[in-house]
């Protein structure tokens, strides 16, 4: 029988995998790439699976586009925060360094 951790991990690592080709969908086709990490996000909220920060950290939570520094979003480094604007949208994120 399998335990409830290894699911996790199972389904962790194909995230990892998705997120992957989300990128690489995005850059071929926005619309696609947002309609798919939306999905992406939707079955971790099923699984009731927190999305690991690596990954939390590379998209916009407000439009759901997979951020590109210079094409769709501008990054500073200020005061041990790094923040990401999204042009998109205009969302502005700020991430703490450990």
């Amino acid at each position: 029988m399998r335990k409830e951790g290894s699911k996790k991990t199972d389904f962790l690592k194909k995230t990892e995998k998705r997120f992957e080709e989300i990128k690489k969908i995005f850059k071929r086709s926005p619309k696609l790439g947002k309609r798919n990490l939306k999905r992406l996000k939707r079955m971790a909220m099923r699984k009731n699976i927190t999305l690991p920060k690596h990954i939390k950290n590379q998209y916009c939570k407000n439009c759901f586009s997979v951020f590109f520094p210079g094409k769709n979003c501008k990054i500073r480094i200020k005061n041990k925060r790094k923040i990401i604007e999204c042009f998109e949208c205009g969302t502005i994120k700020k991430i703490n360094f450990t």
